[in-house]
């Protein structure tokens, strides 16, 4: 089963940054994957370059780690 929540993107970082009123850089650090550990937060490859990367369970997680970090 495909769950949409998890595949369909639909914000691009900035504008996941925006709706959130964290940094853009944030969301993008957050959704890169590092040597050592998997991304915070879900991204999926955009369509088209700068495109929608973000789905909507990346935006709750994004806005649960944004209220950690307060």
């Amino acid at each position: 089963m495909d769950d949409t929540r998890f595949t369909t993107p639909l914000f691009t970082v900035s504008e996941a940054a925006m709706h959130l009123g964290i940094p853009r850089e944030t969301i993008r650090s957050w959704t890169l994957k590092t040597a050592l550990e998997a991304p915070l937060v879900h991204r999926v490859e955009p369509e088209v370059r700068h495109g929608a990367a973000i789905p909507f369970v990346a935006l709750g997680e994004a806005l649960l780690l944004r209220a950690l970090r307060a």
